[in-house]
C-alpha cells in the first residue's frame, strides 16, 4: 500500500495488497434440495487453492456419490466426497465448480459455484512534510490528513478490466462506515490521521455494479511522533540533503551553518513555515537566531576547543502535540578542504 499516493516507502511503513473473490450459487435441474458450498478462504488470492466443503440441510451427502467438475472437466468422483481443493486462475479469469449428489443411480441435488478472483491495492499518504529528495512516503503524524487510494483490478465476465467509474468503492475506519466517502467512483477516502502512539485500521470493499465481482484489502495506519534531521549547509551548493549530521559529527572546517528539518511535522509545506517554532541551545546555553530563518543556525569554533553539543527542539503553534527534538555532538577543525558530498549519515 494519495494528492497522490504512489512512492517507495521507508521499512516501518507498509504498503498492503490483498484479493477477493466473488461467486453466486445456482441449483442445477433435477435437483430440488441445493448443496451448500463454502469457500475456503473465503477471500483467495488468484492462483490460490481454495477448499470447497458441501452440505445439504435436507439429506445426508456423505451417503451419496458425489462428483465433481471443473470448469466442465472431471476432477474427483466418490463416494461421501464432499471437500475438494481447487486452483483459481489469474485476476478475472472464471472458475467453475459443479457438484452432483447421486444415490442408487438418481440424482439428489447439484449446484455449481463461479469464483472469479480480482485485486485491490490500497495505498495512503499523509500531508506531513518530508524535505525535498526524500524516497519515502509521508507518514501520518498527530494532526494530519490521510488520504487513502484503492486501485482495483476486476475483469467483467469477458475479460475486460472494469473502469473505475463503473465500481461501488465502501470505506471504513475502525470497523465504521464512512459513507459519506463511500459509493460509485470514489477510489480515494480522507480522514483525520490517528492520534500520538495510536492507529488506524482503513478497509475497502471494492464491487462491480452488477456485483458479479469485488475484492477487498485492509491496512493499519500508525501515527508517527515527528522526528528532527540536522543538515549541513554549504554556501555554494545549499543543503546537503545527501548526509544527515550524524550524532556524533566531525567537520574539517572552523565554521558550519546547520539547518534542522523537522520530518513528518502535519499540514506544513516547508521546514521554513512561520508555524514552526525552533528553539536551539548550543553546549547547554540558547542561542538567539535570525527570526527570520530560525531553522539555521551558525557555529564559529575559531575561539573555541572546537567541540559543540548542539540541541534543537521543534514546535508548532497550534500542532500542540508535536515537540521534536535532536542532539548532535560536532567537532570542528581547522583542516582546509575535504569532500563536501562525502557521507556522514545517522
Amino acid at each position: 500500500m494519495s494528492s497522490r499516493l504512489f512512492f517507495s516507502i521507508p521499512a516501518f511503513a507498509l504498503l498492503l495488497l490483498f484479493a477477493a473473490p466473488v461467486y453466486a450459487q445456482y441449483i442445477l435441474p433435477p435437483s430440488a434440495d441445493p448443496i451448500l458450498f463454502k469457500l475456503s478462504p473465503s477471500n483467495p488470492e488468484p492462483g490460490s487453492i481454495v477448499h470447497i466443503f458441501a452440505n445439504s440441510l435436507t439429506f445426508d451427502l456423505k451417503k451419496t456419490h458425489v462428483t465433481w467438475y471443473v470448469n466442465d472437466a472431471l476432477l474427483l468422483e466418490g463416494d461421501g466426497l464432499t471437500e475438494v481443493d481447487v486452483t483459481l486462475g489469474s485476476t478475472g479469469s472464471a472458475t467453475h465448480v459443479i457438484a452432483l449428489a447421486e444415490k442408487d443411480g438418481e440424482t439428489l441435488a447439484s449446484a455449481e459455484v463461479f469464483m472469479r478472483p480480482a485485486e485491490v491495492d490500497l495505498l495512503w499518504e499523509a500531508n506531513s512534510y518530508v524535505p525535498p529528495f526524500y524516497k519515502g512516503k509521508h507518514l501520518a503524524s498527530p494532526n494530519s490528513v490521510v488520504r487513502a487510494e484503492a486501485y482495483a483490478r476486476l475483469r467483467d465476465q469477458e475479460g475486460n478490466l472494469i473502469l473505475p467509474s463503473e465500481i461501488e468503492y465502501t470505506w471504513h475506519r475502525n470497523g465504521a462506515l464512512l459513507a459519506s466517502q463511500s459509493g460509485r467512483g470514489k477510489s480515494y477516502a480522507s480522514f483525520p490521521a490517528p492520534l500520538l502512539f495510536g492507529s488506524d485500521t482503513i478497509s475497502v470493499e471494492v464491487t462491480s455494479i452488477d456485483e458479479s465481482v469485488s475484492a477487498s484489502a485492509t491496512t493499519i495506519i500508525p501515527s508517527v511522533d515527528p522526528f528532527v534531521v540536522l543538515y549541513q549547509e554549504h554556501p555554494l551548493f545549499g543543503i546537503f540533503y545527501h548526509a544527515a549530521v550524524a550524532r556524533a559529527a566531525f567537520l574539517p572546517d572552523v565554521e558550519a551553518t546547520f539547518v534542522a528539518i523537522p520530518y513528518f511535522a502535519s499540514s506544513i509545506t516547508s521546514h521554513s513555515d512561520a508555524r514552526l517554532l525552533y528553539a536551539w541551545r548550543v553546549n547547554d546555553r540558547p542561542i538567539t537566531v535570525d527570526g527570520a530563518e530560525p531553522h539555521r543556525l551558525t557555529i564559529n569554533a575559531e575561539n573555541s576547543t572546537g567541540e559543540a553539543h548542539v540541541e534543537v527542539a521543534v514546535s508548532h503553534l497550534t500542532n500542540y502535540f508535536m515537540d521534536a527534538r535532536g542532539a548532535w555532538d560536532i567537532a570542528f577543525d581547522r583542516i582546509p578542504g575535504g569532500d563536501p558530498f562525502s557521507t556522514n549519515g545517522l
